[in-house]
């Protein structure tokens, strides 16, 4: 059933090894060896096929992060930002329902909490760049699962574009709040 021992080796083919000093130079760029050397057995460019750009600045363009901030979301309650952008992403804080206006929390069911946690998270967004109808991912943290359906409501409204999203029943909230929803969106 079994070939002997030594007969899988030999039927193997044995991939050609690059001689040294054929590795790039610098981590995430492709040396002119190692493209003259991936040319020369038919290989692709790697830079083509993926789309990549190997260069110091495109990589340092990539990684670079900035800070979102608006007068029409509330304010920041501990050390962290309202949102965030990097590589062509707006990653949002969690939004609870406090009005921007007064810092107060707005409303004392859940559809008014949804509401004004909704018109929050639209606001960064905006702020960002980005819409409502790009967001790709939701996270949603309710004080009682009882308020689901409640809450499915308001939300149906502000996410047409139905993202995937988690939500989760939680013991506390900041502020005693009924519900919080930070959000992944694209530019």
């Amino acid at each position: 059933m079994f070939p002997p021992p030594g007969q899988l080796e030999a039927a193997r083919p044995q991939r050609e090894k690059r001689p040294r000093g054929v590795r790039s130079a610098k981590p995430g760029a492709r040396s002119a060896v190692c493209q003259t050397w991936r040319a020369e057995r038919g290989l692709p460019n790697l830079a083509r096929v993926h789309g990549i750009a190997f260069s110091p600045t495109l990589t340092t363009q990539i990684h670079k992060m900035k800070t979102v901030s608006t007068q029409n979301a509330p304010a920041a309650i501990g050390p962290y930002s309202q949102a965030i952008i990097s590589n062509g992403m707006v990653y949002t804080s969690g939004q609870i329902a406090i009005d921007p206006a007064t810092g107060a929390i707005k409303g004392n069911t859940i559809e008014e909490q949804a509401e004004q946690v909704c018109r929050n998270v639209q606001a960064l967004l905006e702020a960002a760049g980005s819409s409502m109808d790009k967001v790709v991912k939701t996270v949603c943290f309710l004080a009682d699962m009882g308020d689901f359906a409640a809450f499915n409501t308001v939300y149906a409204k502000y996410f047409v574009s139905n993202p995937a999203r988690s939500c989760v029943a939680v013991k506390s909230l900041p502020k005693n709040v009924l519900v919080e929803i930070d959000t992944v969106a694209e530019l």
